[in-house]
């Protein structure tokens, strides 16, 4: 069915920050090929016409492009749309960590010290800074002083890790040169080619906002956006239906 500007500006916009997987706005995109390219600079209509959405790079790339047109010419609906993904991203981690706790797990003052080969003593004192119940009383302050991810053991870490992506989606037009993006997606994917990785522990829940978070960086984090984009194609997923949800 053909569609009007608005509506092909609109869709243009959802491809560009996540919230349209590769498949179908491939398909889309050869249905409205001639409205499309009345609307962009040839160049830019031309790059998404020639992108194999099948290549995981080279979707991210189309997407990251089109969101710089997007930003450029309709800043409110890229506004609009990009906050969007990032609540259904942030409400995706809130549900599927819902209801996780800490336990007997090391707390992130405890991963410090293990990073900084403490006694067990001083480890346990360290513990004593923590008192957070749930992970959603875990303060900015703490997320952006402590990087020690892969210090924490797995209970620390399924209480911890949905803390620092539900920062970093919520702040990250704010804080561009963020290191939590790297050291996030670091920690989720390192040891992925022996099969080791923490993504892998994760559970059925807990997994699609880990790669979805992984997803978003890659589009959102420039400097990390390669990297991002190599941990995805190394993980066993359909990164042609990967979209924010």
């Amino acid at each position: 069915m053909a569609q009007n500007k608005e509506e092909v500006i609109f869709r243009l916009c959802e491809y560009a920050v996540g919230l349209t997987d590769a498949h179908s706005f491939e398909s889309w995109l050869y249905a409205n090929n001639d409205i499309v390219e009345s609307l962009l600079n040839q160049e830019l209509f031309y790059e998404l016409l020639e992108t194999n959405y099948s290549n995981f790079a080279e979707q991210i790339s189309a997407r990251r492009l089109l969101s710089q047109y997007i930003k450029t010419e309709h800043s409110s609906l890229w506004g609009e749309k990009q906050n969007e993904a990032k609540q259904k991203l942030i409400s995706l981690i809130e549900g599927g960590f819902k209801g996780v706790t800490l336990g007997d797990g090391i707390t992130i003052h405890q991963a410090m010290m293990l990073d900084d080969r403490a006694s067990d003593e001083e480890c346990l004192k360290a513990r004593e800074l923590d008192t957070e119940k749930s992970w959603q009383e875990i303060t900015d302050k703490t997320i952006e002083g402590f990087n020690q991810l892969t210090f924490l053991d797995n209970k620390g870490y399924c209480f911890y890790i949905p803390a620092y992506m539900k920062w970093w989606v919520k702040y990250c037009d704010e804080f561009p040169y963020s290191d939590t993006p790297e050291y996030v997606v670091y920690s989720l994917t390192s040891g992925v080619e022996s099969g080791k990785c923490r993504i892998k522990n994760l559970s059925e829940q807990q997994k699609p906002p880990a790669l979805s978070f992984i997803y978003f960086a890659a589009i959102n984090d420039e400097y990390n956006s390669e990297k991002c984009i190599s941990k995805l194609i190394s993980l066993d997923v359909d990164l042609g239906k990967i979209k924010i949800e």
